[in-house]
């Protein structure tokens, strides 16, 4: 649900507002050019941070524009901003909280005719229903959304898109019931639709589900037919992470085909996929098919080794229903091997799981019905109560009244009227005492109220804490594999070849012993160039180096990483030429940049072949400094340009002259990058060359 970051024109009609102040919740998420007084561009900022996931800021910036817009009764805003809360509170997983506030949204858009916004809002409802499987409520919201659109005449592109989206929406609904009439029906509308806006990843989606509808319908070749216009498209727009997911459709087909061998080898291609994505739900989805398959073949050997793999990756608990399957194939392939103890056991696991799964969906319906019923006991017994205590009171006022009913007419008129009076005063104290218990109902509910949203943020906080620690043991792991494997190959060479040098040099020819030299001499630079990357990766994560900004000229640092690399790159014949106006200052730390522009210009030597160039350029434009890197060499490929600032990622790739790497220097440079707040990124295109850009801001006077 990522929303589109706009640069609205309306940020012009408020630039001469007030300045406001800044609260604490939201400086640290506040771009140094964004006007905070300015409400409208403070509400498409907010949308920004929504849309990327960065929630605590994007939750303070709604409060604050929920008090603007209420104070100016901007209903327009507001009701976008109650959208907005819905949002948030969904992609927390909060689905009744973004219930309430997509419900709250729905008649301001009415009241505001947003046409946009009201089928937005009965979208993002449908999702809710479908989350809780509430099929006919989703439905109810996906079909309100259509007949919305369609009653619009000539509507816009954004209409369009958005009944794209909500056609898909129903075809996943309709998927999870296996529903293969109204699969097909939808799926077709859908691809109609994703020809004319030319939008290739729903139009993409949408033969994928349309050849799971004609699967469904045992219409295997128009299934096949639908199955290969989606992998054309995946693999035009090289997405791995869908191809897996086609490649696990295309299994299915081959196996009800009978087609076994031709299915294990798509289920096999969607296996190494999510391997490689570690999307483990799709791992263990592959793994129980080909495990089933060569049960099937009656192959029982393979079809164990499969299965058993499940458990080798430590995945079984994640995915209970999943794990149904599993140890109801692994009984299966185990009887079928003779092996009945182990058969046994693993019946006994699927029946003891799927018992599990059932008397824990029962438990919370039980759980949930147990609670009404002692609510609506409690207050019936408050009820009997309160009516026994008023038959009370009754019966005693009537027996003192029939006392005096003896008494003259004067006395009957005066008790007449002193019991109007106590019974009016009893009502007034009556009432008095339902209101104070009504107070006291109130501030107990608070109460609850606020220890729930404080059990929500210690949540939020665990599960942050949760995330911080997997990244930082993927991050553990990939320096113990840099100096387990990236140290250790080079320093076995020099061992080697030294070895060879010390024990046998007066047989070796003078060839030999220059080669052997120079080997020698190329390994131990490149684990110095290694360790004083690491060295420098360590003084980062510690927060112990030290950032000392001075002015400089950028011209004589780009000299002196020329003079460095100057040796390295006439090795292969690789021209460096430095374009960087002379002159140009920059308020920075000058071993650092220095250390920056060295890490990229030695990774564009290690990736241009022989006789190619390399050029440096620096210019001043707006309130930064912007320096490239430019190559002609092998370039980088969309997938790994994703990959090399982070060093969660693996990504290891041999040089044009067979160079090792660890990918340490970029990231290295995009840590000091974040000390000068600056940003970074990379250009390439396979086969043409790559750009590597930075920037460092120049500083107010």
């Amino acid at each position: 649900m990522k929303k589109l970051f706009l640069i609205s024109i309306l940020f012009c009609l408020f630039a001469f507002q007030t300045e406001a102040e800044i609260p604490d919740s939201i400086k640290s998420s506040i771009e140094d050019n964004l006007d905070y007084s300015n409400s409208i561009e403070l509400f498409n900022y907010t949308e920004y941070l929504i849309g990327n996931y960065e929630l605590n800021a994007g939750f303070a910036c709604l409060k604050e524009l929920k008090k603007r817009f209420t104070k100016d009764n901007n209903q327009y805003y507001l009701a976008k901003v109650m959208y907005n809360f819905g949002d948030y509170y969904y992609l927390k997983n909060e689905y009744d909280s973004a219930s309430i506030a997509y419900s709250q949204t729905l008649p301001m858009a009415i009241v505001q005719q947003d046409t946009f916004l009201i089928a937005k809002t009965y979208n993002s409802i449908g999702l809710i229903h479908a989350y809780k499987g509430e099929k006919q409520l989703a439905l109810q919201n996906y079909l309100n959304e259509i007949n919305l659109i369609e009653e619009v005449k000539n509507p816009s592109s954004d209409l369009k898109n958005e009944k794209l989206v909500v056609l898909i929406n129903i075809i996943g609904l309709y998927v999870a019931h296996d529903e293969a009439k109204n699969i097909i029906k939808y799926a077709k509308t859908a691809i109609e639709l994703g020809k004319e806006l030319k939008d290739s990843i729903r139009l993409g989606s949408a033969y994928n589900l349309l050849g799971v509808g004609y699967r469904y319908n045992k219409e295997y070749d128009l299934a096949k037919e639908a199955f290969d216009k989606s992998i054309t498209i995946f693999q035009a727009l090289n997405d791995n992470y869908y191809l897996s997911f086609l490649y696990l459709n295309y299994g299915t087909l081959y196996e009800y085909l009978s087609e076994l061998d031709t299915a294990i080898d798509y289920y096999q291609k969607g296996l190494n996929g999510f391997l490689r994505d570690e999307y483990y739900y799709g791992v263990m989805s592959a793994l129980n098919n080909l495990g089933h398959i060569y049960y099937l073949k009656n192959d029982y050997e393979q079809s164990r080794k499969y299965l058993l793999q499940i458990f080798d990756l430590n995945i079984e608990n994640s995915f209970p229903q999943k794990m149904i399957h599993s140890y109801q194939y692994l009984s299966e392939t185990e009887f079928a091997l003779g092996n009945y103890k182990e058969a046994f056991e693993y019946q006994k696991q699927y029946i003891t799981l799927l018992d599990s799964l059932k008397n824990k969906e029962k438990m919370e319906k039980y759980t949930e019905l147990q609670t009404k019923f002692e609510t609506i006991q409690k207050d019936y017994k408050i009820n009997i109560l309160e009516t026994e205590k008023i038959e009370n009171e009754l019966e005693l006022r009537k027996s003192r009244l029939q006392k005096y009913i003896g008494l003259s007419t004067i006395f009957i008129l005066i008790i007449s009227g002193i019991f109007v009076l106590i019974n009016l005063q009893n009502k007034r104290i009556a009432n008095q005492e339902l209101l104070s218990k009504n107070i006291k109902i109130e501030s107990q509910n608070d109460k609850l109220y606020t220890f729930n949203q404080r059990l929500n943020k210690l949540n939020q906080e665990l599960k942050e804490s949760q995330k911080d620690l997997s990244y930082s043991n993927k991050t553990k792991d990939r320096f113990i594999s840099i100096l387990a494997h990236d140290l250790r190959n080079p320093l076995h060479n020099i061992m080697g070849q030294s070895f060879l040098l010390s024990n046998s040099y007066s047989k070796l020819d003078p060839q030999n012993r220059i080669k052997f030299a120079k080997d020698i001499n190329v390994s131990t630079n490149h684990v110095n160039r290694l360790l004083d990357n690491l060295l420098e990766w360590a003084r980062t994560q510690a927060k112990k180096i030290e950032f000392s900004p001075k002015i400089f000229d950028l011209n004589n640092v780009v000299q002196n990483v020329e003079t460095v690399l100057n040796g390295l790159a006439s090795e292969k014949n690789i021209r460096i030429v430095n374009n960087v106006p002379h002159a140009l200052t920059v308020y920075a730390d000058q071993a650092m940049i220095e250390t920056i522009i060295r890490n990229i210009v030695s990774n564009s030597i290690k990736f241009t072949n022989q006789n190619g160039k390399i050029t440096i350029d620096a210019a001043c434009i707006g309130n930064e400094i912007i320096t490239s890197v430019t190559d002609n060499g092998i370039g980088i490929s969309d997938d790994d340009s994703q990959k090399i600032f982070h060093l969660d990622h693996n990504l290891k790739t041999k040089g044009t002259n067979n160079e090792s790497g660890t990918g340490l220097g970029l990231i290295i440079c995009k840590e000091f990058i974040d000390i000068h707040q600056g940003k970074i990124w990379v250009e390439s295109k396979l086969g043409e060359g790559t750009k590597f850009s930075f920037t460092i801001p120049i500083p107010e006077a």
